[in-house]
């Protein structure tokens, strides 16, 4: 045989070979996301949640309507917890009025779906958000009023800036809750803020670590007249 011809031979039984296997990879493939599809609709929660925690570390988006499926309709605070974590990672966007709704029980809700709740509605702005965080903070746990003074703090609007500052003056306020509404002044970085913080800053009675978040957050809001208060500390 013509050595041509045995090379022509060899390449098409490469090909040929080649395209089995790319073949049987892709069924492999197909199968894996069968088995994954029928774990999340079908599995017992153990199960579904070690293919959460799969997906998230794999950041594969193929089966995020089945999770959003699950979410929807599972009562279990791990998988809620879970699957915001898992949506986050491959920035998938459930509508943000479920998520917001899912805080309106926040006397009930699991902490831990509380603060994933919260961390997934932080990457968006919508304003029902922070009127939502708004209500938190009549709480009566400190879990939830702390929860709220901190995305409040992340991103809230001129007008938070002032509902903390006067927070920050009650006195019937768990006083627990003082550092991290001074922590937040400064990442609102509002301008009406200085004075408050400053006398934090000046007040040598006060408390140590009051007076270095205050420090903090006046260095945050950035104005070059605030050095000389810096100064004084």
């Amino acid at each position: 045989m013509r050595p041509v011809m045995v090379g022509i031979i060899v390449l098409i039984s490469i090909l040929f070979t080649a395209g089995i296997l790319s073949s049987q990879e892709k069924e492999e493939v197909r199968s894996l996301v069968d088995d994954r599809r029928d774990i999340l609709l079908y599995g017992i929660e153990s199960e579904v949640l070690d293919v959460i925690q799969v997906l998230e570390e794999e950041k594969d988006d193929s089966l995020v309507r089945e999770a959003f499926s699950v979410f929807e309709s599972s009562g279990s605070p791990a998988l809620k917890r879970s699957m915001l974590a898992y949506f986050t990672t491959v920035d998938y966007r459930v509508p943000e009025e479920t998520v917001i709704a899912l805080l309106q029980d926040y006397e009930e809700l699991h902490e831990s779906v509380l603060l994933a709740a919260i961390t997934y509605l932080s990457a968006g702005d919508n304003p029902a958000a922070l009127e939502t965080y708004r209500i938190m903070l009549d709480s009566v746990s400190p879990v939830v009023q702390r929860s709220a003074v901190q995305a409040l703090g992340t991103k809230g609007t001129p007008d938070d800036a002032v509902i903390l500052r006067g927070l920050l003056e009650d006195i019937d306020f768990p006083v627990s809750l003082k550092p991290d509404i001074i922590l937040g002044l400064g990442d609102l970085k509002d301008p009406e803020s200085r004075t408050i913080l400053s006398k934090i800053i000046l007040d040598e009675y006060e408390e140590p670590t009051w007076r270095r978040y205050a420090l903090i957050s006046l260095g945050k809001i950035g104005f070059t007249e605030d050095v000389e208060i810096v100064k004084q500390a």
